[in-house]
């Protein structure tokens, strides 16, 4: 008996994660890539680093920043992109203010990036690397 609850128990817990996934999954499709010309700086609402380190799959934290206008970006680093600074994701809290420096959208697929607060919100999303001003 106790085995088959802890079955059921699991079961749900996969079904509820895969469901979860393919939400964020579908909504990071919709996602609007742009190229960020300058530096930007502004105040940090969110940031997540992926669970699984860089090597076999290409991975990307997620930062939302709300910039000087008022609006709310999404802001990729790619895995590799992390060796630039010095800084882990204790040092990024919400409220901080932060330097986004530009990088180039990637002409490959970028395996896992960790679901944020507005995934399938419709704001602009680029790439960069996320430091103290």
């Amino acid at each position: 008996m106790k085995l088959l609850t802890i079955l059921c128990l699991c079961s749900i817990f996969l079904l509820y994660c895969t469901d979860q996934r393919r939400s964020n999954d579908t909504c990071q499709t919709k996602w609007r890539y742009l190229e960020l010309k300058e530096p930007l700086k502004g105040e940090l609402i969110f940031y997540k680093q992926p669970t699984i380190k860089c090597g076999y799959f290409s991975t990307a934290s997620v930062a939302l920043v709300n910039v000087n206008n008022g609006k709310t970006i999404r802001v990729l680093s790619l895995c590799n992109s992390r060796t630039e600074t010095r800084e882990s994701q204790s040092d990024f809290v919400a409220k901080k203010l932060v330097l986004v420096k530009p990088k180039r959208v990637p002409d490959f697929r970028i395996d896992i990036v960790p679901a944020d607060p507005l995934s399938c919100s419709d704001i602009e999303t680029y790439f960069g690397i996320i430091q103290s001003p």
